[in-house]
This record gives C-alpha cells, sequence and structure tokens, in this order.
C-alpha cells in the first residue's frame, strides 16, 4: 500500500530539475513503459503542468480492472505486489485511488486550473502531448488497455485533444501489429520505433 510513493518521487524529481535550471516546463518529456506507464500516467493526472510531452510505451493504464480478472496473464503472480481487490476492499480502494484509467479529470476548469501556472509570469502551458504504443501481441498489457484509456482522455478531455489552439495538445494512439510487450523481435524495426518516439518528442518541444 505504499504504491503512490512513487508518483510523489517523480513529481519531486521533476520539480527539483526545473527548479534547478536542468530543464523547463516547456522542454521536460517523460517516458515510461509497462508500470513505468503507470507512474507517468498517474502524474499526470495529478500535474499535467510539469510535462511538455510524455510517450507512454505499452503502458499499463488499467491495473484496476486487469487485476480484477485472473485469467489475464501475470495477474495471479501480481497480487504481492499490487495486492488483490477481489479479496480485499482496501487493496481494492487503493488501487482505484491511483489507477490512470479511473483517475482522467472529468473538470476541465480543474485540469486547466492546474495546468495554468501562476508563479511563471501568468503563462497558461498547453496541455501535454502524449504518444502511447501498444502492441497486438502483448499478452503483458493487452491493447485495449492504452487504446480506451486514450478514448476516454479524448472523451473527457475533448476540449485540449480534440481541438486546435494554442493551448491544445496532441493525443497520439500508435499501434503495432507486431510488437509483443518487449518490442518487435528485429533491430531495424527497434531502430524506427524508437526514432518515431523522438520526433514525436522534438516536434513538441519546438512548437
Amino acid at each position: 500500500m505504499k504504491k503512490k510513493n512513487t508518483f510523489i518521487d517523480i513529481i519531486t524529481a521533476v520539480e527539483y530539475l526545473i527548479l534547478s535550471g536542468y530543464s523547463s516546463k516547456s522542454r521536460m518529456t517523460a517516458i515510461g513503459t509497462s508500470a513505468g506507464g503507470l507512474a507517468l500516467g498517474s502524474v499526470l493526472n495529478a500535474r499535467p503542468d510539469l510535462f511538455r510531452a510524455v510517450v507512454l510505451r505499452v503502458p499499463f493504464l488499467d491495473p484496476l480492472s486487469s487485476m480484477l480478472n485472473p485469467s489475464i496473464p501475470l495477474t495471479r503472480l501480481e497480487y504481492d505486489e499490487w495486492g488483490n481487490p477481489k479479496e480485499s476492499e482496501a487493496a481494492y480502494r487503493y488501487i482505484e485511488s491511483y489507477a490512470p484509467y479511473d483517475n482522467i479529470p472529468t473538470n476541465l476548469a480543474t485540469l486547466n486550473e492546474s495546468i495554468s501556472t501562476g508563479n511563471e509570469q501568468n503563462i497558461t502551458h498547453p496541455a501535454p502531448s502524449i504518444l502511447v504504443t501498444a502492441g497486438m501481441r502483448d499478452q503483458r498489457v493487452a491493447y485495449w488497455q492504452p487504446l480506451k484509456w486514450v478514448a476516454r482522455m479524448r472523451n473527457r478531455l475533448s476540449d485540449l485533444y480534440c481541438t486546435q489552439g494554442d493551448h491544445a495538445g496532441v493525443l497520439l494512439m500508435k499501434i503495432n501489429k507486431d510488437r509483443d510487450h518487449f518490442g518487435r523481435n528485429d533491430q531495424l524495426g527497434e531502430i524506427e520505433e524508437l526514432a518515431f518516439e523522438l520526433a514525436f518528442v522534438l516536434t513538441q518541444i519546438e512548437k
């Protein structure tokens, strides 16, 4: 029941890098894979103002539904790490409280307020741009997990991700039919995937 410490640590580290002048909110980027995608997804819900661009690789964005379904590969094996929400109400409530999919903001005004910074010359930062990837052959994080997260983000935050304007962000979903949880099986394919991700990040921070 200490998973939230991960999110606090990330926020603290990013704030330190920004306040120390190593980066800025307009250039801060992050990449998270699998459970690392869960961590960044939770941080994005809480502090979207900290990032300009984020890449979520095969992200574990719906842990509650996954841990409630013992037929999904690895679910039973991961009860020790995540808890068993089918048998413990405390585990259910705790996972529910930080799961990225279950905590996408529904109040656009609240999200805009967290993006708007009053201590940086009253500049309102654009919503963070997000690239989400998934693999059709992934048996650890099924492609429908990040897919439904993207769909809910676009539904709840349509003013930020389904429009054009100074404060709109980019929200892309890329599903690779040949990828499993650990990437593609050929070196050239892996290089192409990395090049795509870096190109996305660079185009966003250059805006």
